[in-house]
């Protein structure tokens, strides 16, 4: 049985009517080189127009091409995510983008720096149920090389995976030359590329420049790359959440077939976050139910029949602040799109609908994170977990604080360092603080105290930094 909130029938009908629309009707390709690469392999490409038509013998071949397993690995090889993820749980991934922070420390939002990054990625490392760090945006940093000085930043204070979206053609030789460098040079990057790269269709139909420069790229060093679909109902894709469901599929299936002909094997993982056009008022929601059920059903088309990776929005909100909207909205939609079978959950940290990171929040969704993977971790059924011996043996009105497996059992299960457990006295006592204000003091003191220094030796800091100086000087005009 399928799973997810579709039907192998309904699987197979949105298979085969893609193929159809990519046989008969394609998508649109803007770089020169990369439709030369797919007119050789066999692709009908009319280079005027730059539309490009993908027989179904093509998809199925990228589809086989694909990897199914690879980690997107991380300078400390513990923190590797090994993908897929297990069958009953999942990893997170924190907010990209975002340009304004909630500080900690004043609980007042403006705009994110360098320094805010540097602070998100020493934070990251303190949480067990964070696996993957995005790149912010720092408004501190040149706009023409602003995802350059956000990778710098976290290339220096993480040691989990880092996740990023390259805003320009010019910047992307730069962003690989640093993670190049934190990896130790180019044959340890190949082998174990510390940061992977996200591509995303301009919806409807069309694969820009950039991104497939970020293809080319990546394709080169076998760096992962998450190709990525962003439909809008009734806006960028149809009202209706099937609608859009279906296009989303087109171009992740277009997107994966580009990656595989320009190189079989690339790691590849499927990432789709839609959001719902509010007809009264033209504002994109991304905490709208239809939201859960197009993401989910997404993490299950791409699974199902791609065999790749999922990375999919799950743990997001519109609301400005981390009030009980936000609450709802991400442990809704994200326990939804986990159930669904998503490898990797998005978003963690986000507020405003990506324009927001929140490190109170982040910490959070770190909590939410390791209540919904207990949840989901499946009961293991066996004479000593279900405690046979002691129910027989407890006589009627005993108690079983002193049985072997009392002892042997008491420390598992999932223990919140947040949330409030406390009598009322002694909860008042302490301060009666809520679950907001103790995770914005878990988060304040790295915000209060001096930077951690560098997590990268002074000879790999100083090559960096020499980068980031270098990209300034040949960016800024």
């Amino acid at each position: 049985m399928s799973k997810g909130p579709l039907s192998k029938q309904d699987i197979d009908k949105i298979f085969n009517k893609a193929l159809w629309f990519l046989e008969n009707k394609g998508i649109v390709i803007e770089h020169d080189e990369v439709l030369n690469i797919v007119h050789q392999k066999g692709c009908a490409v009319d280079f005027g127009s730059k539309l490009v038509k993908f027989s179904e013998k093509r998809i199925r071949e990228s589809i086989k091409s694909a990897p199914g397993q690879f980690s997107l690995v991380a300078p400390n090889p513990e923190y590797d995510v090994v993908l897929p993820s297990s069958p009953d749980s999942f990893y997170v991934c924190t907010n990209t983008g975002a340009r304004g922070i909630i500080d900690p420390q004043t609980g007042q939002y403006r705009l994110m720096t360098e320094n805010d990054i540097r602070r998100i990625g020493n934070l990251v490392d303190q949480l067990p149920n964070i696996d993957v760090c995005a790149v912010p945006t720092a408004t501190d940093a040149p706009p023409e090389a602003v995802d350059i000085h956000g990778l710098r930043a976290l290339l220096e204070s993480t040691n989990k995976h880092i996740w990023l979206q390259p805003h320009t053609d010019e910047t992307l030789p730069y962003l690989f030359d640093l993670a190049i460098s934190r990896s130790g040079g180019v044959e340890n990057f190949k082998k174990r590329p510390n940061v992977s790269f996200m591509v995303t269709s301009l919806t409807p139909f069309k694969l820009k420049q950039m991104d497939m420069e970020v293809i080319l790229h990546a394709a080169r060093y076998q760096a992962p790359v998450h190709i990525c679909s962003v439909g809008t109902t009734a806006g960028t894709s149809p009202i209706t959440p099937l609608g859009t469901i279906m296009l989303c599929f087109i171009e992740i299936l277009g997107q994966l077939a580009v990656t595989q002909m320009i190189q079989p094997g690339t790691p590849v993982l499927g990432l789709v976050s839609t959001l719902v056009m509010d007809m009264q008022t033209g504002i994109a929601r991304k905490g709208n139910p239809d939201v859960a059920r197009m993401n989910a059903a997404s993490a299950q088309l791409i699974r199902e029949v791609c065999g790749i990776p999922t990375h999919i929005n799950g743990m997001t909100t519109d609301s400005l602040v981390s009030d009980g909207q936000a609450q709802i909205e991400r442990s809704l939609l994200g326990s939804f799109v986990a159930e669904c079978g998503a490898d990797i959950m998005g978003r963690a940290g986000e507020l405003e609908g990506a324009k927001t990171s929140s490190p109170a929040q982040l910490v959070v969704d770190n909590e939410i994170a390791g209540m919904l993977k207990q949840i989901r971790e499946p009961l293991d059924l066996n004479d000593d977990t279900l405690c046979w011996d002691d129910i027989t043996s407890v006589e009627p009105g005993g108690h079983f604080l002193n049985q072997a497996s009392t002892l042997k059992y008491c420390r598992e299960g999932y223990r919140s360092s947040l949330l409030m457990s406390a009598s009322r006295e002694d909860w008042v006592n302490q301060g009666a603080i809520d679950y907001l204000t103790a995770a914005q003091n878990k988060a304040q003191p790295i915000w209060t105290e001096a930077l951690v220094p560098s997590k990268v030796d002074e000879k790999i800091r100083q090559e960096m930094a020499e980068i980031v100086s270098r990209a300034d000087k040949a960016l800024l005009r």
